[in-house]
């Protein structure tokens, strides 16, 4: 288990930007999904990830490095074949003659 207790240098700053900090191999978007998830706490209880943190907060999370290799890869050429195909069928392409 990993525990991040706010400090100076950290109060103010969202919680998701910290917990993103404490495990710097995930994306910000995953770091979401563990905390819906209630993987990553705030002082023991699910908290938003927008959350401001104060002075004396504790987060901790029970997410170890070696489930990296358990989180499913993303097939980023069919997202971004779907991405051109709608941006072209709603006539926002940036092509112009």
């Amino acid at each position: 288990m990993r525990t991040v207790i706010i400090d100076e240098d950290t109060k103010g700053k969202r919680f998701d930007v910290v917990a993103t900090e404490m495990l710097p191999m995930l994306s910000r978007a995953y770091v979401h999904v563990l905390i819906v998830g209630k993987r990553i706490l705030l002082n023991g209880e699910q908290q938003k990830a927008g959350y401001k943190l104060r002075l004396g907060d504790v987060i901790t999370t029970d997410f170890d490095p070696a489930e990296i290799d358990q989180i499913a890869d993303i097939d980023w050429s069919s997202t971004n074949q779907k991405a051109s195909s709608a941006t072209a069928a709603a006539g926002t392409g940036t092509n112009h003659p």
